[in-house]
């Protein structure tokens, strides 16, 4: 019977595990997850966009002495992004959204 007490007076627990070694098995390892690093030295070209890319300030035009934001003031707090407009703010965009659901319980 499966509920009835082991050897031990304990009742079994999970799945019977197959004697022999685990394929995989990486308790001993010194390092578990070495598999999984990916070290900041050697980045995976495959990934993108990499968020500590350096790329220039659209914003901020080149000055001579190398001061922030060029020889022109900061931008005004609250003055809208050079980037793309959101498509839901763009004449312009692909529909975005799927249909509309019919309301068929009214």
């Amino acid at each position: 019977m499966p509920n009835e007490p082991t050897e031990s007076g304990k009742p079994p627990t999970g799945f019977p595990e197959p004697p022999g070694e685990d394929p995989g098995d990486r308790t001993g390892d010194q390092d578990p997850h070495h598999v999984l690093n990916n070290p900041a030295t050697d980045p995976d070209p495959t990934e993108w966009p990499d968020p500590y890319d350096k790329r220039p300030d659209p914003r901020d035009p080149v000055d001579p002495d190398a001061e922030p934001f060029g020889e022109e003031p900061h931008p005004a707090t609250g003055s809208l992004s050079t980037s793309q407009p959101h498509p839901a703010q763009d004449p312009e965009a692909e529909p975005w959204e799927g249909p509309k659901r019919d309301k068929v319980d009214e």
